[in-house]
């Protein structure tokens, strides 16, 4: 009998240990993702270096260049071609990268998957701010020696084509999971 006893407690501590550690990662996987966006807001682009996975893709679909689909490939030429690119340079300060809710956070062992909201505003030379994008941030991560990173960004404007097809998995596995 007290075995059976021992083990009920062993598996309740498990399972209390295991839904803390979920929560500590999802409240890590927030952080980054507000860091993500004060450092667009006031830099330094630097700290990008720190949250992106060295092999991560970012998907910036034609949200740069409206004519231009844009994707890179690799931590390095991301910082290149886009934190450290003097548009971005120059905006820092100008701008506020608001993650709003919903937000979707689903963490699986060392791989997480997430989608949140996102609003940017500009300083206009004016004076006056005015919403440059509104759309939505589809992530992964991966953590990489106890640490997590950024793996895969993929940023898209409300009403391009392929936001009901990025959504739909999330949705999909978090109904799932409900139960």
């Amino acid at each position: 009998m007290a075995t059976l006893e021992s083990d009920v407690a062993s598996s309740a501590s498990a399972d209390l240990a295991a839904r803390v550690q979920r929560l500590e990662d999802e409240r890590q996987l927030l952080q980054m993702i507000d860091l993500h966006g004060m450092l667009s807001d006031a830099g330094p682009a630097e700290g990008f270096a720190e949250l992106y996975a060295e092999d991560c893709i970012v998907d910036l679909g034609r949200v740069l260049k409206p004519e231009v689909e844009t994707v890179v490939h690799g931590r390095d030429r991301l910082l290149e071609e886009v934190y450290f690119e003097p548009g971005h340079r120059a905006a820092e300060g100008r701008t506020q990268h608001f993650r709003s809710g919903p937000q979707i956070i689903q963490v699986a062992g060392d791989e997480a998957q997430a989608v949140t909201y996102a609003m940017t505003s500009l300083v206009q030379p004016d004076g006056t701010a005015s919403i440059m994008v509104s759309g939505f941030n589809f992530w992964s991560f991966r953590r990489e020696s106890g640490r997590w990173r950024i793996l895969r960004r993929t940023h898209r404007k409300l009403g391009d084509s392929d936001v009901l097809d990025l959504f739909r998995p999330l949705v999909a596995r978090t109904l799932a999971g409900l139960g």
